[in-house]
């Protein structure tokens, strides 16, 4: 089993499905009553049961399978080989787990040309490896499989926070996971003749280059970026809304008015100057509709969120503009939003958009105490 094979393991089980992965925790299995892993295997196959006709479902997804991958430029034959798996797999209703585990399976078995023997050792490495991981992991697993099927059955958007705490709860599983698979295709890989190693060491390669992309996109929404279009979601019928009005937000500022407030400072307690902080970080890291649509979203939330503080708290906000100083605490809140949204806006970029940029601050920001003292006057007109 090559590591390329893991990787397509690792998107069917973990990435197509990662709205319900999670870590359980369980440090002394011994001492816990834990389910074995295939009756937990079958509890999560029956609460995903009620997502209806999946059919359907994949029918809107798969068009954003393909962008997935066209926009990550994975297009190897590696890659294109992952694609095929991928969408297969997918194809398959998540509660006929069997089914898209021998799906995966045979793939890997085609592309290698594996022998009968081959092929019954990586079948029993593999099952071995899920029921160990839904025997650790299970609980939290099915605890989530839960929410997420709540929320669609309430059709209701996944939101950025609960994908965050998603992924937060899955790091240890992911950990773990990729790191059983690595240990079984290394044991694997000794079996593999000259021929199959050629094609090994192809994919090899290629594996890192996906999952480092894997954990860019898992820090990214742990951060609170996460966007349907992750998901392949921009066609689901829950989803299109939030993406059109997302993508409605972003429209909105002409060139002309990009151009004006790419100029000004950014004042961390001035929310009307904020945009130019994020028109700059659009054109500085190339970014593309969708990333530019994610963060106009991030921006008009925190916008929202701080007029919402300035109403509740327009009294004391007058007495502290009475003053004459902008160091009162009432105005800690607002600067507290501006370094959100930087925080936020941080994971967007690829890893190679940010390598073009070579550059990680705005001209008008300087990164210095962190306070309001750091923001210079715009340049001359």
């Amino acid at each position: 089993m090559n590591r390329r094979a893991l990787q397509v393991f690792l998107i069917c089980f973990c990435a197509a499905n990662v709205q319900l992965c999670a870590g359980d925790d369980v440090d002394d299995p011994e001492s816990q009553s834990i389910i074995p892993g295939t009756e937990r295997i079958s509890e999560i196959g029956q609460e995903l049961r009620q997502l209806g006709d999946w059919d359907e479902m994949y029918q809107n997804a798969e068009p954003g399978i393909d962008s997935f991958w066209e926009s990550r430029g994975w297009d190897d034959e590696a890659d294109l080989f992952a694609l095929q798996t991928v969408k297969e797999t997918a194809a398959i209703p998540p509660w006929e787990f069997n089914n898209r585990i021998n799906h995966v399976l045979d793939a890997v078995r085609d592309r290698y040309d594996l022998s009968d023997e081959q092929f019954r050792d990586v079948q029993s490495k593999a099952y071995g490896l899920i029921g160990a991981m839904a025997w650790r992991h299970g609980g939290t697993v099915f605890n989530q499989a839960r929410e997420a099927v709540q929320t669609r059955t309430q059709h209701k958007p996944f939101t950025p926070e609960q994908v965050a705490r998603w992924t937060e709860q899955t790091n240890k599983l992911f950990r773990e996971l990729r790191g059983q698979f690595e240990r079984v295709a290394t044991e694997v890989e000794q079996s593999l003749t000259p021929e199959q190693r050629d094609i090994f060491e192809r994919d090899f390669a290629s594996y890192h280059r996906r999952m480092q992309a894997v954990e860019e996109l898992r820090k990214k929404w742990e951060e609170g970026g996460w966007q349907p279009e992750d998901w392949a979601l921009q066609n689901d019928p829950i989803h299109r809304p939030l993406v059109e009005q997302q993508q409605a937000a972003a429209q909105q500022y002409d060139l002309a008015q990009f151009e004006r407030e790419l100029s000004g400072p950014h004042d961390p307690l001035n929310e009307s100057t904020w945009a130019r902080y994020v028109h700059w970080f659009i054109r500085h890291y190339e970014l593309d509709a969708s990333q530019a649509t994610a963060a106009f979203s991030i921006l008009h939330e925190l916008e929202q969120r701080a007029a919402d503080y300035r109403q509740v708290h327009r009294e004391e906000i007058a007495d502290a503009e009475t003053d004459g100083g902008t160091d009162h605490p009432v105005y800690l809140p607002i600067e507290k939003l501006f370094e959100e949204l930087k925080r936020r806006l941080h994971p967007i970029p690829t890893q190679a958009q940010r390598h073009r940029a070579n550059t990680p601050l705005p001209p008008n920001v300087r990164e210095g105490a962190g306070n309001r003292r750091t923001v210079d006057k715009a340049p001359p007109e």
